[in-house]
């Protein structure tokens, strides 16, 4: 009997050595997938090399710093895309109508775009867009509501060249913005009929521009609780202090 268990103990450790062997061997499906998911040389590649049954279930995508002219027009196949870098690409010049595919895209960057004055209009019919980092690009002005995507709850423009912000049209797209970041542009001045339209806005970041005056109408938004607006020389901020009511 005791040979048989042996045997036995055998029998079942050459199988759970088998086992371990399988598991630990890597799926080829799965390590391709991983290997273009990851890995950085193939990184801005993704698009046009990985299968599209790939590409529908990717949540993620980092095409920063990949020297893109365009958007790879597969970006329409990403039906599951939520967060999508396209930073540091200054030959790119604008986005296509194709991202617009990206139905459940939820936050877009795009720093360091010089190539692009102007926001893309296909940003203004992306509705499931919340979240809008522009930093350090060539943006001169915010002139039309199509420009801006009409959920959006963070909108981070800083370090542009920003000088227009005239059009109160621009302002109903940002009812829902709660965290609006303009400093270090050239604006001038804000419309008191574009301020009062943002209702849910708790941050605001104004320094380092050109402002002259602030629309009273800002210390009525009703959840405005952070506001900078340092370095605006015309400002005249001992004036303005006693404008700002005690919260």
């Amino acid at each position: 009997s005791n040979s048989i268990v042996i045997a036995t103990l055998g029998i079942f450790s050459i199988l759970a050595i088998i086992g371990t062997i399988y598991v630990s061997i890597p799926n080829p499906q799965t390590s391709s997938l991983r290997h273009e998911a990851f890995n950085k040389g193939h990184r801005c590649s993704i698009l046009k090399n990985a299968r599209q049954s790939f590409l529908e279930t990717i949540t993620e995508l980092d095409l920063s710093s990949c020297n893109l002219v365009s958007l790879p027009k597969e970006i329409r196949t990403c039906a599951a895309l939520q967060k999508l870098d396209i930073s540091s690409n200054p030959l790119l010049e604008t986005l296509h109508s194709e991202l617009a595919k990206c139905t459940k895209l939820e936050i877009l960057f795009s720093s360091q775009n010089t190539g692009m004055t102007t926001l893309p209009t296909v940003l203004g019919s992306m509705t499931s867009l919340t979240r809008l980092g522009w930093r350090s690009g060539s943006l001169t002005s915010i002139l039309e509501p199509e420009e801006i995507p009409p959920n959006v709850v963070h909108l981070i423009l800083t370090n542009n060249h920003i000088r227009e912000l005239h059009n109160p049209a621009v302002f109903d797209r940002l009812r829902h913005v709660r965290k609006l970041m303009l400093s270090h542009n050239q604006i001038t001045s804000l419309p008191s009929e574009g301020v009062v339209k943002m209702v849910e806005l708790e941050l605001l970041r104004l320094a380092g521009n050109q402002l002259t005056t602030i629309p009273d109408e800002l210390w009525a938004l009703p959840r405005l609780t952070w506001l900078t607006i340092s370095g605006n020389p015309g400002l005249g901020l001992p004036a303005l202090e006693q404008r700002v009511p005690t919260i």
